[in-house]
């Protein structure tokens, strides 16, 4: 059992969001400068945001804090939602 379930993934995202913000946009950066992959869309969870696919509009790193903002927002909002529902 040295796997941790999706609660403890969420909860350590919960606790340490600002970190996993610049983590996030830090490896986001690092991919698009080695080529690894377009960054039209960025997908948490299966959740899509759409984004202009120019490279360079892509890849500012003001842009990237945006999208990432945007995804982790959503996410808490979403993983407080789930945890009114079961303690209701």
């Amino acid at each position: 059992m040295q796997i941790p379930d999706h609660t403890a993934i969420a909860r350590f995202r919960q606790l340490h969001q600002d970190s996993m913000r610049d983590l996030f946009t830090h490896v986001l950066l690092v991919c698009a400068k080695a080529g690894l992959g377009r960054l039209g869309t960025i997908a948490i969870d299966g959740t899509k945001i759409a984004a202009n696919a120019s490279r360079y509009a892509s890849c500012r790193r003001e842009w990237l804090q945006e999208q990432v903002a945007a995804i982790t927002a959503e996410a808490a909002a979403t993983d407080e939602a789930e945890d009114a529902t079961l303690t209701a």
